[in-house]
């Protein structure tokens, strides 16, 4: 398949020889049968990283995940990556008990707010 330059930044990468991300990567490939398509493996699970980190991270970080300064990225992939996102503070802590079930609680109060 041929590379379409106009809608995809296509990027050389390299994974260190026995390295626990590559033997992950061989892994995952071959449960999801894709061990001749690593590239894409690997961009889907990129995809999937940053879709988690919106909607996870922004809610417990008190700066926006996504912001960048200075021209280097800029430079390295044609356009900025500032991210504008509101980022909501974490407003309240909550310490652990020495009762379990009291944690529970708090904790399934905590997330049925989110």
């Amino acid at each position: 398949m041929s590379e379409d330059v106009e809608q995809y930044q296509y990027f050389t990468v390299g994974l260190l020889k026995n390295s626990f991300a590559l033997e992950a990567l061989k892994d995952d490939a071959l449960k999801h049968h894709m061990i001749d398509h690593p590239d894409k493996l690997i961009a889907l699970r990129l995809t999937e990283y940053y879709d988690l980190l919106a909607r996870v991270a922004p809610r417990h970080l008190e700066t926006p995940l996504f912001t960048t300064s200075g021209t280097g990225v800029e430079d390295s992939f044609g356009e900025s990556l500032a991210v504008e996102r509101e980022v909501q503070p974490v407003d309240e802590i909550i310490v652990a008990s020495p009762n379990a079930e009291q944690n529970a609680e708090e904790a399934a109060d905590y997330w049925a707010k989110l």
